[in-house]
């Protein structure tokens, strides 16, 4: 029986010799299905393995930032102006040669920072210890893809990651699956599919669905079905930083910038560039500042609650290490407030920079 190499390169060839259209649809979606799953048997059979020391870096502050790039884009001369780390820095390729963490305070937020070892082109694959460089990118709240002029190499990187099953600013699928003993497959959507009703069964079929109802809450496209049904889909933000930019002249900065239009351009070594990547920074991981005011005092402006994403009182009782149950009400003051002091209770949505007084029974 060939090994799972071999079956992967097989898959591979399949799906690289079909044409896709309307007729061939629901067999490539079970190729695609297929060459998951054989990926994933070989991710596990890989972590299983004794390969030597990795490059586990525990997580602190308030979310993790993971610097990622070809070697020598400058993301030691990065980590060190953001975060004052002593990384390494040479103007020779695999100067780091470990997982390097900094500490940015912003905000009043503490962002952890980790410089990764250079990736290269196969690093799904475990090349070039791609393996240990990923587990870190796939532990990561943010990934910041380093480059210098060499753009051209954003597409690797790109697909290294995506091989790796990440997938870069992109949410989850939105679909949800109940499983049952008999019945079949009962397929439901939300919106109009261009994928046949028989391609979704095929496909469902093809990871162990065979009794289950499925609603889809989304367009759905091949890849994006097959990552609603693997288990190891990483989905995760990201910022391109065009570092180096002091070396460049004003004509090969104008061209970059047009196309890179969502890109943050920055000199690290000079300093150019960071405040504007800080704040990228901040508002990518959705940070939001809440002071607490206790009954009768003024507010607390040193010290905020950070959180992140959608925040509620709820969250915010959680923050301080209460029980919900046990909260009466909750005043506050700020833009999520109807007038200053309104009472609310736990479902509350709260602001960026909303003063909270937290009243309990």
């Amino acid at each position: 029986m060939p090994d799972i190499d071999e079956q992967i390169k097989e898959v591979e060839d399949l799906l690289a010799r079909t044409k896709r259209n309307k007729a061939t649809e629901h067999y490539i979606g079970t190729l695609l299905a297929k060459l998951s799953k054989l990926r994933a048997l070989k991710e596990q059979k890989a972590s299983s393995k004794k390969s030597g020391p990795g490059y586990g870096v525990k997580k602190r502050g308030h979310a993790t930032v993971v610097l990622i790039g070809f070697p020598s884009v400058g993301k030691s001369t990065l980590l060190n102006a953001l975060t004052g780390a002593k990384s390494k820095v040479a103007s020779y390729e695999f100067t780091t040669l470990t997982a390097i963490p900094g500490m940015l305070e912003y905000k009043g937020a503490s962002i952890q920072v980790i410089d990764a070892p250079g990736i290269i082109e196969e690093a799904a694959s475990g090349k070039g210890r791609g393996k240990e460089v990923i587990s870190i990118v796939r532990n990561a709240d943010l990934i910041l893809i380093v480059l210098d002029k060499n753009v051209e190499r954003l597409p690797i990187i790109e697909k290294e990651l995506y091989n790796a099953n990440i997938r870069l600013n992109a949410p989850p699928p939105k679909i949800t699956i109940k499983k049952d003993v008999k019945g079949g497959l009962i397929i439901d959507s939300l919106v109009k599919q261009d994928l046949s009703i028989e391609t979704f069964k095929r496909v469902l079929k093809e990871f162990g669905y065979a009794n289950a109802y499925v609603l889809l809450k989304e367009k759905f496209t091949l890849e994006r079905l097959v990552d609603a049904l693997s288990p190891n889909r990483k989905y995760v933000d990201s910022i391109i930083v065009i570092n180096k930019v002091d070396l460049l002249s004003p004509k090969e900065l104008k061209k970059l910038k047009a196309k890179f239009k969502d890109a943050v351009f920055i000199s690290a070594e000079k300093g150019y560039g960071l405040d504007e990547l800080k704040e990228r920074i901040w508002s990518s991981l959705g940070f939001v500042r809440i002071y607490l005011k206790k009954p009768g005092c003024p507010p607390d402006f040193k010290e905020p609650l950070i959180l992140r994403g959608k925040v509620t009182i709820e969250d915010v009782v959680k923050g301080i290490r209460k029980s919900p149950e046990l909260l009466a009400y909750a005043q506050v003051w700020g833009k999520s407030a109807k007038f200053p002091g309104q009472k609310v209770g736990l479902k509350h949505e709260l602001a960026d920079e909303d003063v909270v007084t937290i009243y309990f029974k």
